[in-house]
């Protein structure tokens, strides 16, 4: 109890009876404690009267909450109408409860009841084929499994784009000293990626867009190189439904492709959380990027490109 419990009042308490034990007189052991000799007693006593039990404290002690378990829930309904600013709801808790609750209070009470402040997250899921969602979620771990016994290869295929528009919304930051980014978007670094469980990763960067064209000749290059390694199994090439890979073209060579040992998985519509290398993107674009990256667009491609040059070594994701 003295080393691991959570509570600090129970380790000082645990940690009082040790001392006792070892021979320190009591008044000793209030000045280590920076108790009084009253409160040592009154420990000793519990411990001798209840065990461990006593050194516990008893229900009902301690000040009583402010809001009762049906207040909390009342509270919380309100700010799960309108949960962007809980300021507001003040006068309205006033109101319907009839107590009046500072900002701070009506924090904790909200974190009590597991309600976090986080960011907004967009969801695509209403506009998608929940059957087909389904369906192909319960393909991958058949692939996945496939390709740990060695029998197929899985590939994650993706395009991120990066400008000096900055993808950072929260970072700790001295007060009165904000962190100030450049605001221009600028010129658009495109990267094609297809990376493997393994964080190998073979990314192809463009300045512009990327069109079909641009797509069929980084999966060519990327069949090519998986041709020039004897003895590779199958390969499975997720990828989504862009228009880019919907073209009479790409799909002309998707036929190509199969017959070289290179099949494509398309992902159902708006799936973006089964794609494994949107996890990629996001960790370089919130995490990993540094905050000079954004300063020219030349330094913008320069750490992008050694971010993705490190993938697997200096920066690694669990896919796991």
């Amino acid at each position: 109890m003295y080393r691991f419990h959570p509570m600090r009042q129970n380790r000082e308490r645990a940690h009082c009876l040790l001392l006792l034990s070892e021979g320190h007189f009591a008044c000793a052991v209030a000045a280590m404690l920076m108790r009084s000799l009253k409160t040592i007693y009154n420990w000793a006593k519990r411990w001798q009267a209840h065990g461990l039990a006593g050194l516990y404290d008893q229900a009902g002690r301690g000040r009583k909450p402010v809001l009762t378990a049906w207040e909390r829930e009342q509270v919380c309904q309100l700010v799960r109408a309108s949960p962007r600013r809980i300021g507001e709801h003040l006068p309205a808790i006033e109101r319907q409860l009839g107590k009046r609750i500072s900002r701070s209070t009506l924090r904790r009470t909200l974190r009590g009841m597991n309600l976090s402040w986080k960011r907004i997250r967009k969801w695509l899921g209403g506009l998608r084929d929940e059957g087909d969602f389904r369906m192909a979620q319960q393909e991958f771990p058949c692939l996945r499994e496939l390709e740990d016994k060695g029998l197929v290869e899985l590939y994650f295929c993706d395009e991120a784009g990066f400008n000096q528009a900055p993808s950072v919304p929260y970072a700790w930051q001295d007060r009165g000293q904000p962190i100030a980014l450049p605001a221009a978007k600028g010129r658009n670094y495109n990267v094609l990626g297809i990376i493997r469980r393994d964080n190998s990763l073979r990314a192809y960067g463009v300045e512009g867009s990327i069109n079909s064209e641009t797509a069929i000749a980084c999966i060519e290059s990327f069949c090519a190189e998986r041709e020039r390694e004897a003895g590779l199994p199958p390969a499975y090439l997720v990828i989504d439904n862009a228009p880019i890979h919907g073209s009479n073209a790409f799909r002309e060579k998707e036929k190509e492709w199969e017959k070289r040992g290179l099949r494509l998985k398309r992902l159902p519509a708006y799936s973006p959380e089964l794609n494994l290398i949107e996890i990629l993107w996001r960790k370089i674009k919130y995490g990993w990027l540094p905050f000079d990256a954004y300063a020219t667009f030349e330094n913008l491609v320069k750490q992008v490109d050694r971010i993705i040059q490190k993938v697997g070594k200096d920066f690694v994701i669990n896919f796991e």
